[in-house]
């Protein structure tokens, strides 16, 4: 996980937006795929574990 990304990059994550801006990468543990579930399913996982999901992040 890397917190700061948005700030610093634009939308395609190639870009500078703001140079100066702190960026932190976190390192989680490896997660358990249950490769026989839906896509679906597999999705919000790796969306949760990125704290990217409606359930993780207020602002969506």
């Amino acid at each position: 996980m890397i917190n700061g990304f948005s700030k610093a990059f634009n939308k395609t994550g190639v870009t500078l937006r703001k140079r100066g801006t702190l960026l932190t990468v976190t390192f989680k543990e490896p997660l358990q795929i249950d490769y026989e579930a839906s896509a679906q399913d597999i999705t919000e996982q790796l969306m949760d574990a990125i704290e990217q999901s409606k359930n993780s992040c207020p602002r969506y």
